[in-house]
């Protein structure tokens, strides 16, 4: 079975289990719709007492998709 030349609509798509599943089609050749709230790392909030960032952001995961020839479209939007 073969995806390529599908498209995908991934949420929580800036990090963890969202950011892999965005990962893993562009790679079968999906093109994948990342959804988040976080667009950028300075958008990212902020946990823990000294307020460390929370890694992860859509244009991270756009970044590391095409920069392996996948195609994907960042959209912000809270889900």
């Amino acid at each position: 079975m073969t995806f390529a030349g599908k498209v995908a609509l991934v949420t929580g798509a800036s990090r963890g289990v969202g950011r892999g599943v965005a990962s893993m089609l562009a790679a079968e050749g999906v093109r994948v719709v990342a959804a988040a709230r976080t667009l950028t790392p300075e958008e990212a909030p902020r946990i823990g007492p000294d307020g460390t960032p929370l890694a992860g952001s859509l244009n991270e995961t756009v970044a590391a998709i095409e920069k392996t020839g996948g195609k994907c479209l960042a959209v912000r939007c809270d889900l």
